[in-house]
């Protein structure tokens, strides 16, 4: 079987493929890939924040509230591998938040998260810049097998 399937539409999707289909062969990586969160929830960004830095590989270094306090982040503090950011905020959009996140981090992936699937929204973060989207309720585990599916080249380092 060619991988992935055809018949595979999300990175959730992807994501499932993935953990049911058996390793042919695993890449081990001594990098701890970077993540920030971005959440407009301050509950929900604890507790992602907690299950990710649970995890092997992975540190979840920074959580910010709004896509504001992730840019005056980026302008003072060395970018992540990769910034986890919600479609909807109180205060902004997600995807209003892309391009300039980019323009101050341009090596950083960009995974945009929602409580639900908008093809028409995924398909505009894809275009502005995004590299995934993933569906927010996902455990910590899950959030970081989908990163290393999209983003590879985070595993040759």
């Amino acid at each position: 079987m060619k991988f992935p399937p055809k018949n595979i539409h999300s990175t959730n999707d992807l994501l499932i493929e993935q953990m049911v289909r058996p390793a042919t062969h695993q890449i081990f990586s001594s990098k701890m890939i970077c993540i920030w969160l971005v959440d407009g929830h301050d509950d929900y960004r604890q507790l992602q924040s907690d299950m990710l830095n649970a995890e092997a590989g992975v540190m979840c270094a920074r959580h910010c509230h709004s896509a504001e306090t992730v840019l005056t982040a980026l302008k003072f503090e060395r970018a992540p591998d990769v910034i986890l950011l919600d479609m909807e905020m109180p205060r902004s959009s997600g995807l209003e938040a892309i391009r300039p996140i980019l323009k101050l981090a341009p090596d950083t992936h960009l995974v945009m998260m929602g409580a639900f699937f908008n093809h028409s929204r995924q398909e505009k973060a894809f275009a502005e810049g995004a590299c995934g989207f993933l569906i927010k309720g996902l455990a910590g585990a899950e959030i970081v097998a989908a990163i290393k599916v999209m983003i590879p080249s985070l595993l040759l380092h």
